[in-house]
């Protein structure tokens, strides 16, 4: 089961991080203990694909219903924000059912106390009954919040660096698989700027609307001429409102 999150594997998880790969080969031994119980990363460093990889590698080792994978805000609708009483009693069949809950976007439990008094809950009733509980959360809100409102005793974490200037390359190739007029200069040009890999799609998607626009002919630019014509180094150096709290 998985609420509120989208459907990823492994097969379509693109990196080099030499920590994702041990998460992917302890899932395929089926040595549980050496996946990680905390997954924090920058926006579009790749969180929800990887727990969504991970849900469905366990979903296919275990007997159907043991896993479930949920969104935060799913969980906060359901216990009215603090409206019901947070006990293992309370809590839904699925996730007393459930042997490893994955639960995503954690940081829109830390907005309140409530919603950490939640979170504190189901990670010590998870770890009484000996099972496994496996949250997603920003890096920003990890370190944040984290120490003040939820007990983070026990808990593995593993911090996902930004995608690889090639993992970002091989994205923006696969994004462009069925556009004949995009040119390897302007992939390999935007894949060598360090951000979240949305950020890359943006100024991809950008660059295409201008171009049609303005009837450029990507194909006759060079990587410094892509650089000035369009501006692509600026559009990295913005500040994403997104990002800030």
């Amino acid at each position: 089961m998985k609420t509120g999150i989208s459907h990823q594997s492994f097969e379509s998880y693109i990196t080099e991080d030499s920590e994702v790969i041990r998460v992917r080969e302890a899932l395929y031994s089926g040595n549980l203990c050496m996946v990680p119980s905390c997954i924090t990363g920058a926006p579009g460093s790749g969180i929800t694909h990887l727990m969504s990889a991970i849900f469905q590698e366990l979903t296919r080792l275990n007997t159907p219903g043991n896993v479930r994978f949920v969104s935060a805000h799913f969980l906060d609708h359901y216990w009215g924000s603090g409206k019901k009483r947070f006990s293992p009693c309370s809590f839904p069949e699925f996730i007393k059912t459930a042997k490893t809950l994955l639960v995503d976007d954690v940081q829109a439990l830390f907005e309140n106390q409530a919603g950490a008094d939640l979170l504190d809950v189901l990670h010590q009733h998870f770890g009484k009954e000996q099972k496994k509980l496996i949250i997603g959360c920003s890096d920003q809100a990890f370190e944040q919040f984290s120490p003040q409102r939820f007990s983070v005793k026990g808990l593995t974490r593993l911090q996902l660096p930004l995608l690889s200037s090639r993992s970002i390359h091989l994205i923006l190739q696969e994004a462009c698989r069925y556009d004949r007029h995009v040119p390897r200069q302007l992939l390999r040009l935007l894949a060598s700027y360090s951000a979240p890999v949305k950020k890359h799609l943006h100024c991809l998607i950008r660059i295409r609307f201008m171009s049609r626009a303005q009837h450029i002919n990507l194909f006759q630019l060079d990587e410094p001429q892509l650089n000035h014509v369009f501006g692509v180094e600026s559009w990295f150096n913005q500040v994403d409102p997104a990002s800030i709290h």
